[in-house]
């Protein structure tokens, strides 16, 4: 198998030179808490009226819990310590705070200063809601029963405090809200529940998880879903008594038709609110999972019941709020049934339409002026899916119950818990996010780091008259690909890429999101992406780009690194396994299988081909897979390291990338396309152009 070259990611190739080396971190140590003593750092930003905006001035701007205030400007300047992750928070009277969170090379510039973009804040005004929302939360099962060599996140002796600790690094955000919601999929009960749904999956959880929601922020629990009634009537009685002492507002469920159809009704800022949710279906077992006359379960939203509902509401002088839970799990878009029933909400008079159980995001869609979103994903939930874990929450203004802004909040469910998402996570949240609304004319713009949507009034939320045709793309140094900035995804989709001949060229999309390792570990939470046979892996600050690298040490002559979540979300194209190595007297091998449609297990395992670093220093490397000879549903990595001479040493990873290069069978996602794959031998001395696709234009409204 030829080895070609290969970087992950065009921002990052140029720091590819190996950092001064440092005491590689502890296993389970939090990077931002264990950066060596130096001296402090100055960060640089600006803070900005979203609604004006004018620069704010007096507004407390707190970096890793140093604080400052802006000038007359809006401009400030602090000393922060040194750390590999930064956490903001921007306050100023009369606005919503905010709270921001960024790996250190994402800010660093070339004279070592920290660079943060400039943050907006949304003024309060009279009339004015934010609303968050969080995606799919169980708080059961693994939390409590961890798989085999998976440490246990919640203890009987301490549930209250771990449950919270799951919770603690997004409550400031929830917090901020007038109202924060999440989707509560699981039935909650202290006893031990016997009597479950014929289903292939039943969740249930300790009634403290409702208590520690409330104390995160949350104030409202959609039910209508379709794990509510999992232990029939016993055990929704029981989830219905811990949400009501827990103090959460709640709909979408009930002992009957007529409660689990009612709202939650709710005053905010003078404006009176309404909330439904909804199941999309009735279940395939008896008894079914939807309540109906004389029998409990959760609000089937068909068709003519989320009409009824929503016109009742408005037509009593109040806004709406419809949560809908259906679809496809997995699927990048909603069914046609899911999308019909979302849209009609809004023409029955809801204000807002928020979508879950997908466990994935999908896209935006503004209708009559009005924003929908088709799934948030997944929130707290420990599912054991690569692709569910990038993730959001999502800030929604309302300015007298018309949509006013939203704002994308990237969360990384790692560790079965939500924590910032920053780096390549961050990148593969708004990069989906911007190729499934674009289609729907939403246009998603960078705002530190986040993402906005502007409403409809907005300025902002008026595409600009020029849009990009074509960008020049010159190599990754020393590799045979080019990377498609995330900022050219903006305004458009590429469409086309060819060489300097004018020859077609190969699109790619990246799959493995936590491959450059910032995202490894932080904020309490520890990735679960892989498993060592022979020996251990831990974060090393002598990265080949960024901050960190794994350092991988074998206690024999050979370790097996096994990728534990395999890949899901496929096209049926050849595929590159790369990154950088660094460290001499060691062979590796790339090993791959794949699960074909149809197929109960996986294939045997095959070998890629093998790599030996020529020296210490860092190295890149890439094998090339062939397509599937059907359509892939699963595809799982493993390396195989082995001494060479009989005496193993430790060696350090990064980079890592799995890119699957688009095929002829199917109709790739245009958006989600990130590389551009450059043939021949001289592939390092060309270049590519990529022509784009302008987004579609928001309807007229």
């Amino acid at each position: 198998m030829r080895i070609r070259a290969f970087c992950a990611i065009l921002a990052l190739a140029m720091a590819g030179m190996p950092a001064a080396a440092e005491p590689a971190l502890r296993d389970g140590q939090d990077p931002a808490a264990a950066a060596p003593a130096t001296p402090p750092v100055v960060a640089r930003g600006t803070v900005l009226s979203a609604d004006r905006g004018a620069p704010i001035a007096a507004a407390t701007i707190t970096l890793n819990g140093q604080s400052v205030a802006s000038d007359a400007e809006g401009r400030y300047r602090l000393e922060a310590g040194e750390a590999t992750l930064y956490t903001l928070r921007v306050s100023a009277p009369g606005h919503y705070p905010a709270h921001h969170a960024f790996a250190r090379h994402e800010l660093v510039d070339e004279a070592g200063l920290l660079r943060v973009p400039p943050v907006e804040l949304v003024e309060r005004r009279a009339g004015r809601q934010l609303f968050v929302f969080g995606g799919d939360v169980m708080g059961g099962r693994r939390y409590e029963t961890p798989l085999e060599g998976e440490r246990r996140l919640v203890h009987d002796a301490t549930r209250q405090a771990d449950m919270r600790a799951l919770l603690a690094t997004m409550a400031p955000t929830l917090r901020a809200a007038d109202l924060a919601s999440v989707n509560l999929e699981i039935t909650l009960s202290a006893r031990e529940l016997t009597t479950a749904a014929l289903k292939s999956y039943v969740f249930y959880a300790h009634p403290e998880l409702a208590h520690a929601l409330a104390w995160a922020g949350v104030d409202y629990a959609a039910q209508g879903n379709n794990h509510v009634y999992d232990y029939l009537d016993q055990g929704l009685a029981d989830t219905m008594a811990a949400v009501k002492a827990a103090g959460l507002g709640h709909s979408g469920a009930g002992a009957d038709r007529a409660a689990a159809i009612a709202p939650w009704r709710t005053s905010l800022q003078g404006e009176a609110w309404s909330f439904l949710s909804f199941v999309g279906w009735e279940g395939r077992v008896e008894p079914n999972q939807v309540a109906e006359a004389g029998k409990g379960g959760a609000a089937l939203g068909d068709d003519a019941t989320i009409v009824e509902t929503v016109g009742r509401e408005t037509a009593a002088g109040r806004a709406v709020v419809v949560q809908y839970h259906g679809s496809r799990e997995y699927s990048p878009e909603p069914t046609a049934e899911s999308r019909r029933r979302m849209l009609a909400a809004i023409d029955a008079g809801a204000d807002l339409v928020i979508g879950h159980h997908p466990h994935v995001l999908q896209g935006f869609e503004i209708h009559q002026g009005q924003l929908v979103a088709y799934s948030l994903g997944n929130f707290l939930f420990d599912q054991y899916i690569h692709e569910t874990q990038a993730s959001m929450l999502l800030k929604v203004w309302m300015d007298e119950s018309r949509f006013a802004r939203a704002e994308i909040v990237p969360i990384d469910v790692r560790d079965y818990r939500p924590v910032p998402a920053v780096a390549g996570m961050r990148d593969a949240v708004l990069r989906r996010l911007r190729a499934l609304s674009g289609p729907r004319g939403v246009r998603i713009a960078d705002m530190a780091g986040h993402s906005i949507i502007a409403g409809p009034a907005s300025p902002a939320s008026v595409a600009p008259e020029t849009e990009p045709h074509a960008l020049a793309l010159a190599p990754v140094p020393g590799t045979a690909m080019a990377a498609i900035p995330a900022g050219a995804l903006v305004q458009g989709a590429p469409a086309a890429a060819r060489d300097e001949a004018g020859r077609p060229l190969v699109f790619g999309r990246g799959l493995l999101w936590r491959g450059d390792f910032e995202s490894h570990e932080g904020f309490g939470a520890h990735d679960r992406t892989w498993t060592f046979e022979g020996g251990t892996g831990t974060l090393d600050r002598r990265a080949f780009a960024g901050d960190h690298a794994l350092r991988v040490t074998p206690r024999g002559d050979a370790l097996t690194m096994h990728q534990r979540i395999a890949l899901r979300d496929l096209d049926r194209g050849p595929l590159t396994v790369g990154g950088a190595i660094a460290g001499e007297g060691t062979a590796l091998t790339l090993q791959y299988r794949f699960r074909l449609a149809g197929e109960k297990r996986f294939c045997p395992w095959q070998t890629a081909g093998s790599f030996t670093p020529a020296g210490p220093g860092w190295e890149r490397f890439a094998f090339d897979i062939p397509a599937p000879a059907a359509e892939p549903t699963r595809f799982n990595i493993r390396f195989v390291a082995k001494a060479r001479d009989g005496e193993a040493r430790p060696f350090r990873l990064d980079d890592l990338q799995v890119v699957n290069w688009e095929g002829d069978a199917g109709e790739p996602i245009a958006g989600l396309r990130q590389y551009v794959r450059l043939p021949g031998e001289r592939a390092q001395q060309q270049s590519a152009t990529v022509s784009f696709r302008p987004w579609a234009s928001r309807p007229a409204e």
